[in-house]
């Protein structure tokens, strides 16, 4: 690897401090979620006293940021800042009759995949019909016989159809 300027070739160079920051804030784009989020935390944040003229011109500043970034994404987008009005979002307050539509239709689903895990389990302890552990079997010992009659072969020299008949004339069959 070659480096010039102590970069690898195809690097870019890192960009002084000052250049860093300056890229950092480019970077920083403003998406509409992030401008409504800030709008929401300024519009909810309790009010402070203004006592002093550095506080009232601090929170001024911070207001007047919030509403730069909003309309700097609104420019982008028009999605408008919304306000909530009840519960805060996800603090969903549910009464009694939801909650226990909610706990009955949990139990329906958890007693549904109870059934259907209980039928999996059933169904790969059988070893005989058309189940995956009979298939499974099958496979197995028919790869274990096709090798050991392609060993046979190779030692002996009879074929597997002539293995075939010399076992169908040890058992009586021809």
């Amino acid at each position: 690897m070659a480096f010039v300027s102590g970069a690898p070739l195809g690097v870019a160079p890192r960009p002084a401090t000052a250049g860093l920051v300056a890229a950092r804030r480019a970077a920083a784009v403003v998406t509409p979620a992030r401008a409504r989020r800030s709008a929401l935390m300024m519009s909810s944040a309790p009010p402070t006293p203004s006592s002093s003229s550095s506080s009232s011109s601090s929170s001024s500043s911070a207001a007047a940021a919030a509403e730069s970034s909003s309309s700097s994404s609104s420019s982008s987008s028009s999605a408008p800042v919304r306000s909530y009005e009840g519960a805060p979002p996800g603090k969903v307050v549910l009464n009694e009759i939801q909650l226990a539509e909610q706990k009955k239709a949990l139990n329906q689903l958890g007693d549904r995949w109870e059934a259907e895990r209980k039928e999996v389990e059933r169904t790969e302890k059988r070893i005989f019909g058309w189940v995956p552990g009979a298939e499974r079997l099958n496979g197995r010992l028919a790869m274990f016989f096709f090798v050991t009659g392609l060993l046979t072969e190779l030692w002996t020299g009879d074929t597997i159809p002539e293995q075939v008949e010399l076992l169908a004339r040890t058992l009586g069959f021809i």
